[in-house]
C-alpha cells in the first residue's frame, strides 16, 4: 500500500500538495522543503529542514534519510536499499546529508550500509556510484567528510572513508580509505597526487 500511495503523491501536481501528502500520509519529518515533481519517497524515515529535492528523484528501501539544512538534491538521482539490508545491520541504517551538502542529477546511492556526506561537499557533475556492499559482503557504509568535491563518474567501494576537503577526480575508483585532508584523489585505483 505504501509503494502504491508514494506513486501517486509523486505525480500530484503541486509542489506543496505533494510535501503535505508525504508529511501527513508517511509521517515525514519536513520543514521548508520542496519536493520536485515525480520524486517517489518510501523510506523508514525522512527528516528534512530547509532543504530542496528536485524533479524524478527515488528514495526507496530501509533506511532513515536525514537532509541538515541548506541540502541540495538535483534531479535523477537514485537512493536505494534493498529490504534484505535489516538483516545484515545491528543498527539503524542512515542516510545523512550534513548541512549545504549539494548533490546534482543522475547519481546512483546505494545504501544498504548506510552512507554520510559531510557539510558543504559536492557530488558534482554526473553518473557517480556508491556502493555500500558487494557480493557475498556484508554492508559496511561509505563516510565523505566536510568541503569535499566529487567529480563526474567516480565510483566508491563499501566502507570508504574520504577526509575532509579532498577533491576526488573524474572518472576515479575509490576502493580504499583516505583519511588525511586537503587532498587531489585521482585514478583506477584511486591514489594521492598532491596536497591540495
Amino acid at each position: 500500500m505504501r509503494k502504491v500511495l508514494a506513486q501517486i503523491v509523486a505525480y500530484v501536481p503541486l509542489g506543496f500538495l505533494r510535501v503535505f501528502l508525504y508529511s501527513k500520509l508517511f509521517s515525514y519529518e519536513l520543514h521548508n522543503v520542496s519536493i520536485g515533481y515525480g520524486t517517489y519517497i518510501n523510506v523508514r524515515k525522512l527528516i528534512a529542514r530547509n532543504s530542496y529535492i528536485g524533479r524524478f528523484n527515488r528514495f526507496r528501501g530501509p533506511v532513515t534519510v536525514i537532509l541538515r539544512d541548506g541540502v541540495k538534491i538535483a534531479d535523477g538521482n537514485k537512493f536505494i536499499a534493498g529490504e534484505w539490508a535489516s538483516e545484515f545491520n545491528k543498527e539503524e541504517i542512515k542516510f545523512i546529508a550534513e548541512r549545504s551538502v549539494n548533490i546534482t542529477s543522475d547519481h546512483y546511492f546505494d545504501l544498504n550500509g548506510g552512507m554520510v556526506i559531510g557539510e558543504e561537499t559536492w557530488v558534482a557533475g554526473r553518473g557517480s556510484q556508491f556502493w555500500t556492499h558487494g557480493a557475498g559482503m556484508a554492508p559496511e557504509p561509505i563516510d565523505i567528510g566536510a568541503r569535499c568535491y566529487i567529480g563526474s563518474a567516480s565510483r566508491f567501494v563499501q566502507g570508504v572513508v574520504i577526509g575532509d576537503g579532498n577533491l576526488i577526480g573524474i572518472g576515479s575508483v575509490v576502493n580504499k580509505c583516505f583519511k588525511s585532508n586537503s587532498n587531489l584523489i585521482v585514478g583506477v585505483p584511486a591514489s594521492i597526487k598532491r596536497k591540495l
